[in-house]
Order: structure tokens, then C-alpha cells, then sequence
């Protein structure tokens, strides 16, 4: 399965890829400050965590932030179906997948 569909909607802070490489390149992340970050949450990451953080990050890498909310976590929904979809990502990120997964992933949370 393809990670991004053509059918994502692109960042809708018009940076462009290069840009989001930049900014993540900027960022030397590590997975130890994601489970830092996590620890600080509550959370003990497992493989499970990981699948999700590193298609959060290489998700925006590749096409920024979605226009809505709630088509991401549709998208990330369907992606992760196999698995349990939106209730398996919500037993992973309680408090909330977009939010608290970007904020694991340290990528840019999204815009309220």
C-alpha cells in the first residue's frame, strides 16, 4: 500500500518539500527524544507507536499538513485498518492521534 494516496490534500501552509526536509533535518531527530516525549505523556512506545510516527513524519515530509483534520485522521484511519483503524490508533495515542502523535513524532501539530 502506498503510504501517501495521490489524493492527499498538500500542506496548507504552502511550504514545499524542501522546506519540510529542512525543517525536520533541522530538528536531529532522534527516536530518543520521541520516546522522551512520549515518557513525559504516559507512554511506553513499542512497534506499534513506531509504525504510527514514522508515517506521521515521513507523511509530512512528503505533503505537509492536510487542509482538515479530520481527513487525516480518516487517511491514517484507513491506512492502519488491517490493524484496528481510528480505535486501534486511539488505544495507541489516548489523547488524541493528530495531536498527541504529531507532538511523539515532533512534527508541526495541527493547526487549531
Amino acid at each position: 500500500m502506498n503510504i501517501i494516496t495521490e489524493s492527499s490534500k498538500g500542506d496548507v501552509s504552502e511550504k514545499t518539500s524542501t522546506d519540510r526536509f529542512l525543517e525536520l533535518a533541522d530538528q536531529n531527530w532522534t527516536r530518543e527524544k520521541s520516546r522522551l516525549l512520549a515518557k513525559n505523556e504516559g507512554i511506553d512506545l513499542n512497534d506499534d507507536h513506531w509504525e504510527v510516527i514514522l508515517y506521521l513524519r515521513k507523511r509530512y515530509l512528503l505533503v505537509g499538513l492536510p487542509a482538515y483534520m479530520r481527513e487525516f485522521q480518516n487517511e491514517l484511519g484507513r491506512y492502519f485498518l488491517i490493524k484496528g483503524g481510528t480505535s486501534y490508533l486511539s488505544n495507541l495515542f489516548p489523547d488524541g492521534l493528530v495531536t498527541q502523535g504529531s507532538r511523539i513524532a515532533n512534527i508541526p501539530e495541527f493547526p487549531c
